[in-house]
C-alpha cells in the first residue's frame, strides 16, 4: 500500500502483565499489537482514507478485532544507541503514563535519564538488542 514503509505484528505471549496488587494498575489485556511505519503523520491519514482500506480492510476489522478495546496511537520513534545493536527475538513494550502530580517536563527528563542509563550499562549489552522511545503524537484523523 502507498506510504507504508514497514509492518510488524507483535503477538503477546502473556496478555496479563503484572497483577493489580503488584503495580496498582490493571493488567493490559491485548493479544497483539500491529505496528505500521509511515514517512509522515500525513501518510497515516492518507492510508486510513485510502479506498482499499475503506472498502476491504475496515469492513472486516470487526471479524478479528474488538472495536471496544482497539486503541490507535501515532508515535514518533527515537532510537537509542545500544552497545551491540542487532535484531532481537523478543520485544518488551512498556506503556508508561505520567504519574498524577508530575509535570510533563519532569516526566520526560526522568524517562530519558532512565533510558540512557539502561543503554549505557555494559552489563546489559548481551541482553539488549535495541531501545526505542516512542513519543505519542495526536492521531491525525479520527477513525470512523
Amino acid at each position: 500500500m502507498a506510504n507504508l514503509t514497514s509492518y510488524v505484528q507483535n503477538h503477546v505471549i502473556d496478555a496479563a502483565y503484572g497483577a493489580l496488587g503488584e503495580t496498582g494498575i490493571p493488567p493490559t489485556e491485548v493479544d497483539s499489537i500491529s505496528e505500521t511505519y509511515h514517512p509522515s503523520s500525513e501518510a497515516v491519514s492518507f492510508l486510513t482514507a485510502h479506498p482499499y482500506y475503506l472498502s476491504v480492510i475496515q469492513p472486516d476489522e470487526h471479524l478479528f478485532a474488538n472495536p471496544d478495546t482497539l486503541k490507535v496511537m501515532v508515535t514518533l520513534e527515537e532510537r537509542q544507541q545500544v552497545a551491540l545493536p542487532r535484531r532481537g527475538a523478543r520485544k518488551a513494550m512498556h506503556f508508561i503514563a505520567i504519574r498524577e502530580g508530575v509535570d510533563r517536563e519532569s516526566f520526560f527528563a526522568a524517562w530519558r535519564a532512565a533510558s540512557q542509563a539502561i543503554v549505557a550499562d555494559p552489563s546489559l549489552s548481551t541482553a539488549l538488542c535495541g531501545y526505542v522511545l516512542s513519543h505519542v503524537l495526536p492521531v491525525p484523523q479520527e477513525r470512523s
